[in-house]
């Protein structure tokens, strides 16, 4: 199966979303109660710098996997549009990403707040890259 985007799109959408991703998590939106809710102190996150920069070097991996996988099963869709495109992100989302977050903070007994920020953290980017990839 041929991928139905090409390659400089998926990193297009792996880029931006990555940014939106460290803007989310910083102090600008939700990096503070986020640090809070995770007992993280930011003096003790400061002295992580290269625990921090390696696991944002995977994290963009993932989230450039996820654009992939994305422009594959935007493959099976009838009519390519904005709209198909975002529904998909919506249902993907919906399906497999939120039950399988959710499920990990019931059983890790995390505040409802923390999972709605992760949570609507990753259907954003969902979002993004759909709407990104329907551009090509």
């Amino acid at each position: 199966m041929e991928l139905a985007v090409p390659y400089y799109a998926v990193l297009i959408a792996a880029v931006i979303s990555f940014i939106v991703g460290g803007m989310w998590y910083s102090p600008l939106l939700f990096g503070n109660v986020w640090m809070k809710l995770m007992k993280i102190d930011a003096k003790e996150m400061g002295k992580n710098k290269g625990k921090a920069n390696q696991s944002m070097a995977i994290m963009f991996l993932l989230v450039t996997l996820t654009a992939f996988i994305f422009g594959h099963f935007v493959s099976f869709l009838a009519e390519k549009n904005l709209s198909n495109y975002l529904q998909m992100a919506g249902w993907i989302w919906l399906g497999f990403v939120m039950p399988v977050t959710a499920g990990g903070f019931l059983w890790e007994s995390r505040p409802v707040k923390l999972f709605l920020i992760n949570t609507s953290h990753q259907l954003v980017s969902l979002l993004i890259i759909a709407a990104v990839l329907s551009a090509f």
